[in-house]
């Protein structure tokens, strides 16, 4: 298994790197990213010798399939840093490491591997070695802790066998299944693209085709993810990191279909992306009707089920850039039944009925416990089950049709309530991901998440 590392930040990368280190050498001295470090992101104690030290550098690039020539990158880089290492030597310096996310090569003598040690042997006066991408893999492997600390890594293969059995210690069968089945009954659900306009329905890898999408005026931080994913998947030459902006990342991120304000880009491969999952992580998706809004996010969690489920068959469908960012546990919940839990009704009942007062609470987690107990046929789920399943995985939180609560008091119900779970479930949850869908406000005033 190959990780994204691309995913990462050059600094979160950095920190990534040292958090791998500490696991190798516990007395890992981590120096902070974006200072001067005269040739040191981390240091170590030379086995326990006094005064003694390990010199650990990290090296990041944004697109390592474009380094033609690995080697010959490295070079220019140990040449630049040699000069450091070498001042570094006469204050206790016994060892000299290279972390980098470029792939190496291992043909003898010739392969990048072997010549790269070749040139830290000319060119640095210490023992040194280069990590490359595949020693951070490997080392990555099993390291579930730091998985889940860096969730644009997590890429699974099947994040419920790999992570949720084996994670929780408490009743883990129990909550393992409920789940998968629940997983797959949404799986199932989410086969078919429904149109409600002509009342037709048909199967949605068959059908689906990806939506342009484009942010808002003044999202400049979204604005240049959303180039450098364009960039990425082949479709706008220009991004570059250098340009990125600084601060934080808005809460909600407000793009509108078909306003060219940026380069083409699906909606779908947009909130796929692992740099669009961490950089923005809160997502309101409006449309027109008949735009796309609830087929998006019905595209986007069945690729997060596919594999989850292993549908292997399947998957053979989705475009490669679709499915090769972090996975996540996708909970998609349709607003309306939201709103009749809200009042003590039950959204799944036909008779109308009222949920009963024990098994109901007014909160957004209480409704998802139940969603997840409905759909798994009744296993037993509840709020505590959802907090500790929340504690170790990456969730997707998709809200369809905020638009379709009709009633604007009841609206303004809706939102304060997914508003104050959300800070509780963000609390507890490793990653967190969160996606409306809704029609543009018709009118001031109108309950929202803007």
């Amino acid at each position: 298994m190959t990780h994204r590392f691309e995913d990462l930040s050059p600094e979160r990368f950095q920190q990534f790197c040292q958090a791998l280190l500490i696991r190798q050498f516990p007395r890992t001295q981590c120096f902070p990213v974006g200072q001067p470090d005269g040739g040191r992101d981390a240091t170590s104690p030379f086995y326990g010798m006094y005064g003694d030290f390990i010199v650990f550098q990290v090296k990041f690039v944004r697109n390592p399939d474009g380094v033609e020539d690995p080697h010959k990158w490295l070079t220019g880089i140990i040449e630049e840093e040699a000069p450091k290492v070498k001042d570094l030597i006469p204050k206790g310096a016994k060892e000299y490491y290279v972390l980098t996310n470029v792939a190496g090569t291992g043909h003898p003598e010739a392969g990048s591997i072997d010549r790269v040690k070749q040139i830290l042997a000319q060119h640095v006066d210490i023992p040194s070695d280069c990590w490359w991408r595949d020693d951070l893999d490997r080392r990555l492997e099993n390291a579930w802790d730091l998985k889940w600390s860096y969730p644009e890594l997590m890429t699974g293969p099947d994040l419920i066998r790999s992570v949720i059995e084996s994670g929780l210690s408490e009743h883990q069968e129990r909550r393992a299944a409920a789940v998968r089945a629940f997983v797959t009954a949404q799986y199932g659900v989410d086969e078919e693209v429904r149109f409600k306009q002509v009342d037709l329905q048909n199967k949605l890898l068959e059908l689906f085709i990806d939506v342009p999408i484009s942010q808002r005026r003044g999202e400049a931080k979204s604005v240049h993810i959303h180039h450098i994913i364009a960039q990425e998947v082949g479709r706008q030459p220009n991004a570059t990191e250098e340009e990125a902006p600084r601060g934080s990342t808005p809460y909600v991120y407000h793009p509108h279909i078909y306003q060219r304000e940026a380069p083409p880009l699906g909606a779908s491969t947009f909130l796929l992306h692992g740099l669009a999952q961490t950089n923005v992580p809160r997502m309101v998706l409006e449309g027109a009707p008949g735009q796309g809004k609830s087929t998006i996010v019905q595209y986007v969690c069945q690729v997060h089920r596919m594999r989850l489920l292993d549908k292997h068959a399947e998957l053979v469908q989705v475009p490669p850039y679709d499915q090769s960012g972090p996975v996540r546990l996708p909970i998609k919940i349709d607003l309306r039944d939201f709103a009749a839990w809200l009042i003590r009704k039950d959204p799944f009942s036909p008779m109308d009925s009222d949920v009963p007062q024990s098994r109901w609470q007014r909160s957004l987690e209480s409704f998802i416990a139940f969603l997840i107990r409905h759909l798994s046929g009744g296993a037993a789920f509840e709020v505590e089950d959802l907090i500790a399943v929340a504690k170790i995985s990456s969730l997707l939180l998709v809200f369809d049709g905020l638009d379709e609560v009709a009633e604007i008091s009841r609206r303004r119900e809706v939102v304060d309530e997914i508003i104050k779970g959300l800070k509780r479930i963000g609390s507890n949850c490793a990653s967190l991901q969160v996606v409306v869908t809704s029609r543009p406000a018709a009118f001031a005033n109108s309950p929202g998440f803007c």
